[in-house]
């Protein structure tokens, strides 16, 4: 399931207001902009929405929000959810499938959603259909205001439509390129097994790299390791081989501490963990995760969004533009939804301008322009002769794009 369209009010009327507008996604998307224009905070926004699609939970904030979310099904399918909530209390929710009405849910917590056969009879354990009412007629409810419908009526026999948006938050991966991505994360030697980690468990941390590596080469052995060198390979890191060992450096006697260590080509030691440069373990990290979501068949799914904030940080000209062309392949060879931000001249070079969102920040709204919503103004700027960084720090897209108001 991809995501299509994200609008957004954070604070409604008050000083703080944020709103997000024509912000439209495709397949692959690199979100670019000034500093303070809000690339983080989509992504931020997004990651939020996965975990309230996915965690059952009460609502923790008391700010005003109102989400308006567009997804397309592997069916086609255009399925927009609302939600509006503020003070952790349920003010509207609301589900369309292909403009049908499947969930309705107003302040008071009482609603209808969409019932479709009857669970299975506890005594024959025949599945029945509805007998008293044609299959799909609404059915009322009332849960607890400071819950949202979608997580408190999951139900996959009576309700399977909310699988999708639930399984779209629970598979959603999401990296801070600019982070340590677990650099800083080790782990007592001989207390874990790979058989304790699930790939559930990846899903909203990006330090898990070490449980990661471990799990994969437990599950996979040595095609696990060797797919991983062949990808850095790519981005010109040249790997003898990877392992999980004892480290030495840093810590005192009589410690077991395990961590990564690797061994380069043309290099006689070894490296360990706390040691490899910071652009070299962010790599490291993101292509290790991303290898074993490949491994465990994640990315078949017809539902994985993967955010990378910051992409590249930390890494030179040639590296960050070989990363993003190996993640830019990964999205078009499996069913991955790529969405990344960046402002490095670098890989704006290196993106294609089709995949561009530019953020332009107009007091409290954030505006997004891209290729779906301004064709004309992306395909003229081809025959400028300039390079694509220059579409962004000439304002050429400004005085062009902007001017429509």
């Amino acid at each position: 399931m991809l995501l299509k369209e994200l609008k957004v009010t954070h604070n409604k009327e008050l000083q703080c207001e944020w709103n997000l507008k024509d912000c439209t996604f495709d397949k692959i998307n690199l979100i670019v902009g000034e500093n303070a224009t809000g690339k983080s905070r989509i992504i931020s926004v997004i990651k939020a929405l996965s975990d309230l699609f996915s965690k059952f939970d009460n609502l923790r904030f008391s700010d005003k929000f109102d989400y308006h979310v567009e997804f397309e099904d592997d069916k086609n399918r255009k399925i927009i959810y609302e939600l509006n909530y503020e003070n952790n209390k349920v003010n509207c929710e609301t589900l369309q499938i292909d403009k049908k009405y499947y969930l309705q849910r107003d302040p008071s917590g009482k609603g209808k959603i969409r019932a479709e056969a009857l669970p299975e009879d506890s005594s024959s354990k025949i599945k029945r259909k509805l007998k008293n009412f044609e299959k799909g007629r609404d059915i009322e409810f009332e849960i607890d205001k400071n819950k949202i419908s979608l997580n408190a009526k999951r139900d996959k026999v009576q309700h399977p439509f909310l699988e999708l948006l639930y399984n779209w938050g629970n598979d959603l991966r999401f990296f801070s390129f600019g982070t340590f991505l677990g650099k800083d994360q080790v782990e007592h030697f001989n207390i874990y097994s790979s058989n304790d980690f699930k790939v559930e468990n990846m899903s909203k941390d990006y330090n898990n790299v070490l449980k990661v590596f471990r799990k994969g080469f437990g599950d996979y052995k040595d095609d696990f390791v060797n797919s991983i060198k062949k990808d850095m390979k790519k981005i010109n890191y040249k790997l003898e081989d990877i392992v999980i060992d004892k480290l030495t450096n840093g810590f005192p006697k009589g410690i077991d501490i395990a961590g990564i260590v690797i061994k380069e080509s043309g290099l006689n030691c070894q490296i360990e963990q706390i040691s490899i440069s910071q652009g070299m373990f962010r790599a490291l990290s993101l292509i290790i995760q991303l290898n074993y979501l490949k491994f465990a068949s994640n990315l078949k799914k017809p539902s994985n969004c993967v955010l990378i904030d910051d992409i590249g940080e930390g890494l030179d000209y040639g590296r960050s533009s070989s990363l993003v062309n190996l993640l830019i392949n990964y999205a078009k060879t499996t069913n991955i939804q790529l969405i990344m931000t960046t402002n490095d001249r670098f890989i704006m070079n290196n993106v294609p301008l089709e995949y561009w969102s530019i953020i332009k920040r107009e007091g409290n709204t954030s505006k997004i322009y891209n290729y779906r919503n301004s064709n004309k103004i992306f395909d003229d700027f081809k025959y400028t002769g300039l390079n694509n960084f220059d579409f962004f720090s000439s304002k050429y897209y400004s005085k062009k794009i902007f001017q429509k108001g």
